[in-house]
């Protein structure tokens, strides 16, 4: 009798410590904006939180905004100025990179990573990534992207 008093008490309180910890139905495209100065880094020690940054700087046209539902996910963001970019990461252990120097005409594309370990990488921009949506939705695959001038 006193096992099943112990088990009932162990389960109980794992039942009420879940549903105070738990997330609370994430949406896996937010429509909050906020405004972050570019100088300061968001850090977390939560790998299992979600993940929405949002990167506004309307002098330089600017505009990053990045979706991270998962766990270890990375997004790698090099850019310098007139680029615009929407990026969805929903898994686990993807990872995006994008690097842009030499940019001068504005770019505007969206990024959707759907799946578990997978790798984007994109390295410059021209006129044909302008408008561009890329969807990747596998496990364990990877694509580069190389634009030239």
């Amino acid at each position: 009798m006193k096992k099943y008093i112990t088990v009932l008490l162990v389960l109980s309180i794992l039942l009420i410590s879940n549903s105070l910890f738990s997330q609370k139905s994430p949406t896996y495209f937010s429509n909050e904006q906020n405004t972050f100065d570019q100088s300061k880094l968001i850090t977390t020690n939560n790998i299992n939180s979600l993940i929405s940054v949002n990167q506004l700087n309307i002098g330089n046209q600017n505009q990053v905004i990045l979706n991270q539902i998962g766990t270890y996910n990375v997004a790698d963001v090099t850019q310098s100025q007139k680029t615009q970019q929407n990026i969805s990461q929903i898994g686990r252990e993807n990872y995006y990179g994008f690097i842009d120097y030499y940019n001068k005409t504005p770019i505007n594309f969206n990024i959707l990573q759907e799946g578990n370990s997978n790798s984007l990488q994109i390295y410059g921009s021209n006129s044909i990534m302008n408008g561009m949506e890329i969807i990747q939705k596998s496990n364990f695959k990877s694509i580069v992207i190389k634009n030239y001038k």
